[in-house]
This record gives structure tokens, C-alpha cells and sequence, in this order.
């Protein structure tokens, strides 16, 4: 959101003045991040079964990228039907959901778990990690008159207290705020909105006729203690999840070194000392229990900061 930034200049690319803001970003994220991985970290050849696992934004790229490669075999693999069906469409040799995958056959010599606060879904680290979503909205584009009332632009704000509230200008005189958080589970897109208007038009009373256009979330997992969960889980099956929201710089890191740990079978001891080694979590109940206890403590304590 920031209008400026230093960067490698192997980093920048040229943007066309005609190519769409929404399509340069695609190409810039998620389609070098998955045709990357295809083309440079996968080193795919004629000859080689590509199996790609979840069908997001990245994952569809990769698709894309090895139905480009010559002579190479695609397989899908996602929860979503939706997404199976769109892969196939695509030109995905062989689609499956992952119960489906394992009985057709579908095997790995390795298989890495990067998959964050997911990755308990797959049956492993259930005991040390926590799953919170949270939410963020964009209001509509402003007048001159509301805009006005916003300041000179760009700029940004984060809360002292790490339950406070996010609020950026952004683009076009709008204003990004993220303010909700949720254990284990996606709360209601309708309350999502009224709870982020409200946060708004608290801060903001004289533009309470300006509404959200824009509601979204995500997750990120958390560990006791802030370590990462991060390693060997059995054999020839590794992980690596609970960010505790850091940034790319520490996760490109922990990647890294988790292919070196997998091709070497370097134990990356020097490392695991350096972040230490994620705490165990309470069992339920009282893991929800201590939850929204501490959630209400420090809700409290954030005050006019939520």
C-alpha cells in the first residue's frame, strides 16, 4: 500500500501503461510464484508427472505453466471439485480430490506440508498450532469532499495494542481497515462487514454514509511460545506452519533451509536453535477457553484502539 519502495532492480519489471492494474498483479504474484516453481525450483523436463496440490491462484499457475511444458503429465489435486473441473477444462491430464488422489496411485518420493495453519487438517501438529482468521475491508471510492476529511495521502496507521485496529488510505481515496480476528473457524461474511463498517464510522462519524465495497480474510497460525513448527515429521514427509505472521524475509528463510534439510539431510541444528522449537498448546476445551479469555482481556485493554 506504500507509493514507494527500494528495491533490487533484478526485482522490477516494466508495467505497459495498458496493462490493468488487477492483471499486472496477477502475473507479478501469483504466476511468478507458481510458474517459478515449475520452471526453476521443479526443473521440469519432457517425460516428468507434474502433480499440482490446491488450485488457488498459485496453483493455477503452476497448472498453466507444466500444461505449457512439452510431453509433461498434470495432475490436480484439490478439495474443490469447482477447481478440479475448471483444472480439467484447463487441460489437466488427471484431476482428483485427496482421498481420491492416494487409491489412483499417486505418489511422491517426498512431500512437504507448506501449507501453514492447514496443515493440521492433514492430521499433524494439531497440538501446536492455533488457527486465527482475520478480516479486513476496503470502503468505496470517496468524493473530493469526503476525501478531504482524510488528510494528505498516502499514509498509514498500526495500533500499539496488537488486537487495535489497521487503517491505511489507499488508491483512489479509499480506506483499508482491518479490525476482527476469529479462532479456528470464518465468522459470517455479513457480520464481517457490519463489524468493520462500525469500526469505521467510530473513527470516522462524519462519513458514516461511506460503506464498505470490499470484505475479505485470511489465516495465519500461531505457536505458544512465537517458534515456528518446522521440519521432519516422518519419513520422507516434512512441514513447515505456524508463521506467527512474519514476514517473507524469515519464511523464505525457514523454505530455504527446509529443501537443504531434505536434499542434504542437514538436521539445520544451528538453525532450530536460533528460532527455538514451538511449545506445546492446552488441549481443548481449555485451549478455546483460555482463548477467548485472553481475547477478552485484551480487547479491554486495546480500548478505542479496536
Amino acid at each position: 500500500f506504500s507509493t514507494h519502495a527500494v528495491v533490487d532492480r533484478r526485482s522490477v519489471v516494466e508495467v505497459p501503461l495498458d496493462v490493468p492494474a488487477r492483471v499486472a498483479a496477477l502475473l507479478g504474484c501469483a504466476v511468478l510464484t507458481g510458474g517459478g516453481a515449475v520452471v526453476n525450483a521443479g526443473k521440469v523436463k519432457p517425460g516428468d508427472t507434474l502433480a499440482v496440490v490446491g488450485l488457488g491462484g498459485v496453483g493455477m499457475a503452476a497448472l498453466l505453466t507444466g500444461l505449457a511444458q512439452r510431453d509433461v503429465r498434470v495432475i490436480a489435486i484439490d478439495s474443490s471439485q469447482d477447481k478440479l473441473d475448471r483444472a480439467a477444462e484447463l487441460g489437466a491430464h488427471e484431476t482428483y480430490l485427496p482421498d481420491d488422489a492416494a487409491a489412483a496411485g499417486v505418489t511422491a518420493d517426498v512431500v512437504v506440508l507448506a501449507t501453514n495453519a492447514a496443515i493440521k487438517q492433514f492430521g499433524f501438529w494439531r497440538d501446536g498450532l492455533v488457527t486465527i482468521y482475520t478480516f479486513a475491508g476496503i470502503t468505496e471510492a470517496m468524493d473530493a469532499h469526503d476525501a478531504a476529511q482524510l488528510g494528505i495521502k498516502p499514509w498509514g496507521l498500526l495500533p500499539a495494542h496488537r488486537l487495535g485496529t489497521t487503517v491505511r488510505r489507499i488508491g483512489a481515496d479509499r480506506l483499508m481497515v482491518r479490525s476482527l480476528y476469529a479462532y479456528e473457524k470464518p465468522l459470517d461474511p455479513g457480520h464481517v462487514e457490519q463489524q468493520l463498517t462500525s469500526c469505521f464510522h467510530r473513527r470516522y462519524p462524519a462519513l458514516a454514509h461511506v460503506p464498505m465495497q470490499y470484505i475479505w480474510g485470511g489465516t495465519t497460525a500461531l505457536t505458544m511460545n512465537g517458534s515456528p513448527r518446522w521440519g521432519r515429521i516422518k519419513d520422507r514427509l516434512f512441514g513447515s506452519a505456524g508463521c506467527n505472521g512474519s514476514g517473507i524475509v524469515k519464511g523464505t528463510l525457514l523454505g530455504k533451509r527446509l529443501a537443504e534439510m531434505i536434499v542434504t539431510g542437514d538436521p539445520q541444528e544451528a538453525l532450530q536453535a536460533v528460532y527455538g522449537r514451538a511449545n506445546r498448546i492446552a488441549p481443548e476445551p481449555f485451549r478455546t477457553i483460555g482463548f477467548h479469555a485472553v481475547s477478552a482481556y485484551q480487547r479491554r485493554k486495546a480500548g478505542l484502539e479496536m
